[in-house]
């Protein structure tokens, strides 16, 4: 996940798909700060380096920190 839309559009765009056919995609996740702060010390990662990309920076949150993360986030939405 990054903080940065510009960051995300790239990865969408990446592959040319822009979500389609399995591609990436930008979904805009709200979490209040209190929330984030549980996930974080369960292990997820806030501002992680981008491999080959210099100055920018993503959100991780590990695959088994899902269901968590499902109960605390406060609502998806798509980017158009």
């Amino acid at each position: 996940m990054s903080e940065d839309e510009s960051t995300a559009a790239y990865f969408a765009a990446l592959r040319e798909f822009n979500g389609l056919q399995g591609g990436p995609g930008i979904v805009i996740v709200d979490i209040w700060q209190s929330r984030w702060k549980i996930l974080l010390s369960l292990g997820a990662v806030d501002s992680a380096t981008i491999a080959r990309l210099p100055g920018q920076t993503q959100a991780f949150v590990p695959i088994d920190l899902f269901p968590p993360f499902e109960i605390l986030k406060t609502r998806y939405t798509s980017s158009p």
